[in-house]
């Protein structure tokens, strides 16, 4: 129990605050678009650490119809924290005919759509690398007609994202479906992750749905890329949350160290770590909270071995980054308040040992 609350109090969920004490989630911003030949607006919401770290990188969200499924993304995310690697998310302001295929049923050419695809991969895309700090993994996620626009872009431009999330996909006319059997698309040639989920809307949307996964499982035999679920109690507008979720968790599977793993110190932890970057070709550091968990089971152990386990984290944390220096005096502080005021005192001390001079150095009133 005691456990599980440091943990919680460690995952606690923050937003920014701005002036005027608003919560904001992202932020909005404009990037003249040569393809629409007008100001096109996205939204961005980065990473708790993002400012505290400014060499580290990391994967990114897009999501489509952003005006208004940002905010659910980035619920979405915090509440699987913990869970999943940290998360650039961009916003991406789309809707209307722009979701649409770019040569429509009756061989029509869809402007809006081509004018949108040369948006996103030509223009926006390329904009937020350069902008930001971003890893070599990136997600595509829509739902409804945005979700349609999603598996286009998969069968136009398959590998132009790592992953694909299509909720509720508006397939109901088969134009996809019919367009997977013709192409014969292999997740695998990519390695092409792939995600699709359905709410309870009727045998219209469940039957073609129902084909495009018997299509998309047959191409791939080792079940590793592409999956699926259907909500029954869900409806059209309530299953975006729930698919983000499982989309996610089942994407980054496995993704946190067992405490198995993490009782065994720091060097199998990075070793979990690494597996992890050659799994998804991207590098990736031990994040912050698996330090402070650590000094706090290693701390409570009470005994040679984890004291020894303690120090190689705080070493290992503190010249990674300096200002991770205060969230292990709260660990100090979780500790005597939790009753381990002997554990408590071995850690501030090992704290103060490395750091010198520091505020919480000056004082022993903690003990």
């Amino acid at each position: 129990m005691r456990i599980i609350m440091i943990c919680s109090i460690l995952l606690c969920l923050t937003y920014q605050v701005s002036a005027s004490n608003s919560m904001v989630y992202a932020e909005k911003h404009s990037l003249n678009s040569k393809a629409f030949d007008s100001p096109r607006e996205y939204f961005v919401h980065l990473p708790e650490s993002y400012l505290l770290n400014n060499h580290r990188k990391y994967p990114v969200l897009y999501v489509l119809h952003g005006q208004s499924d940002t905010l659910l993304a980035v619920a979405s995310i915090e509440a699987i924290s913990s869970d999943i690697p940290e998360l650039i998310i961009v916003g991406v302001q789309s809707g209307g005919k722009e979701m649409r295929p770019v040569i429509l049923e009756g061989g029509e050419t869809n402007s809006n759509g081509i004018s949108f695809r040369s948006f996103l991969l030509d223009e926006l895309v390329p904009h937020i690398k350069q902008k930001y700090r971003v890893a070599g993994f990136s997600i595509l996620s829509g739902h409804s007609n945005s979700g349609r626009f999603v598996l286009n872009s998969l069968l136009d431009d398959p590998g132009k994202f790592n992953a694909y999330f299509a909720f509720s996909p508006s397939i109901e006319d088969n134009l996809i479906n019919n367009r997977v059997k013709k192409e014969k698309l292999k997740l695998v040639t990519t390695n092409t992750r792939l995600t699709i989920t359905l709410a309870n809307e009727g045998e219209h949307m469940e039957k073609p749905f129902r084909e495009l996964v018997s299509l998309f499982s047959e191409s791939d035999r080792s079940n590793s890329l592409f999956h699926h679920k259907e909500y029954p109690e869900q409806n059209h507008g309530s299953t975006y949350l729930v698919s983000q979720l499982f989309s996610l968790r089942t994407l980054f599977e496995g993704w946190r160290p067992s405490w198995e793993i993490k009782k065994m110190g720091l060097s199998r932890v990075q070793k979990h770590y690494q597996q992890l970057a050659v799994r998804f070709g991207f590098e990736i550091e031990v994040p912050p909270l698996e330090w402070l968990q650590m000094s706090f089971v290693f701390s409570r152990w009470e005994s040679e071995e984890g004291d020894k386990k303690a120090e190689e984290v705080v070493d290992y944390a503190l010249n990674n980054d300096p200002n991770i220096a205060d969230r292990f005096f709260n660990v100090v502080e979780q500790l005597n308040n939790n009753g381990f005021k002997q554990p408590g005192k071995n850690l501030h001390q090992l704290l103060c040992q490395k750091l010198g001079e520091h505020k919480k150095c000056k004082t022993d009133k903690l003990f």
